[in-house]
C-alpha cells in the first residue's frame, strides 16, 4: 500500500512548527522563521495574503500542497537562491509542481512515513531509494526560474549530495532540493501537529548536528 496525501488545514502556527521539524524554536530563531514566512508570502508563496484575508477573524489555513510549496521555497531561500528566482519557479510552474508534490508522496510505500530518521529532527539525513530532487536553474543559467526533476548519480560520500549544489563544466552551480526527503519530513510532522494557541510557544532544546544515512 502506498502513502496517501493527507487532508491538511494547518494554522500558521502549526505550519511553522512543522517547518521547524516538530519544534518550538528559541525566540530569536522563531522570529527569524516567522520573518522568512512573511517574506515568502510577499513573493506570493504559497499564496498572496490578500487573497485569504487578514486581521482578526481571518485565520489562514494551509493545505498539503501549500505546506510543501512553502518548504521548497524556504529550503531554496536558506541556500541563497535569489528570491525572484524562487518566486518565478514556484509561481510560474505552480500547477505542475503541486502535482509533483503529490506524486512524490503517493509513489512511496506507506511504511516510508514510519522510518526512524523522520523523527530525528535533522540529526539523521536520509536519501530514500529513487529519491526525487528538484534542480533549480539559477540566475546564471540560460533558463533562470525553471526546474528539472532529477535522480542524482550514486555518490560514495552522501554528504556531498546534501551540499545540494551541482557544479557544471562552465563552473556554474545549481541548487538541488531533496524533494522526496522534504515531502516525507513535512508529511510526518504535519500529521502530528499540535493545537497551537496564538501567542503561546514553549521553548525547545537545540537540535544536534546531523549525520547522513541512506535508506
Amino acid at each position: 500500500m502506498n502513502a496517501q496525501v493527507p487532508h491538511l488545514t494547518l494554522t500558521h502556527g502549526q505550519l511553522a512548527w512543522v517547518l521547524a521539524l516538530g519544534q518550538f524554536l528559541p525566540p530569536p530563531r522563531w522570529r527569524h522563521l516567522m520573518a522568512q514566512l512573511r517574506y515568502l508570502r510577499q513573493l506570493g508563496i504559497p499564496f498572496r495574503e490578500a487573497r485569504r484575508g487578514k486581521g482578526r477573524g481571518h485565520r489562514i489555513h494551509y493545505s498539503y500542497e501549500e505546506l510543501i510549496e512553502v518548504a521548497v521555497g524556504l529550503y531554496a531561500l536558506r541556500r541563497e537562491v535569489r528570491p525572484h528566482v524562487i518566486a518565478k519557479l514556484l509561481l510560474t510552474h505552480r500547477a505542475r509542481l503541486r502535482r509533483v508534490y503529490r506524486e512524490a508522496l503517493e509513489e512511496r510505500p506507506a511504511t516510508a512515513l514510519e522510518q526512524p530518521w523522520l523523527a530525528s529532527r535533522g540529526t539523521i539525513v536520509a536519501i530514500p531509494d529513487e529519491a526525487r530532487f528538484l534542480r533549480v536553474h539559477n540566475r546564471y543559467s540560460e533558463t533562470p526560474g525553471k526546474y528539472a526533476l532529477v535522480l542524482p548519480a550514486q555518490a560514495t560520500d552522501l554528504s556531498e549530495i546534501f551540499g545540494m549544489q551541482e557544479e557544471f563544466a562552465d563552473g556554474t552551480t545549481q541548487t538541488l532540493i531533496p524533494l522526496t526527503s522534504l515531502v516525507l519530513e513535512m508529511t510526518y510532522w504535519a500529521q502530528q501537529a499540535p493545537g497551537i494557541k496564538p501567542g503561546r510557544r514553549p521553548r525547545r532544546q537545540e537540535p544536534l548536528a546531523p549525520s547522513v544515512v541512506q535508506t
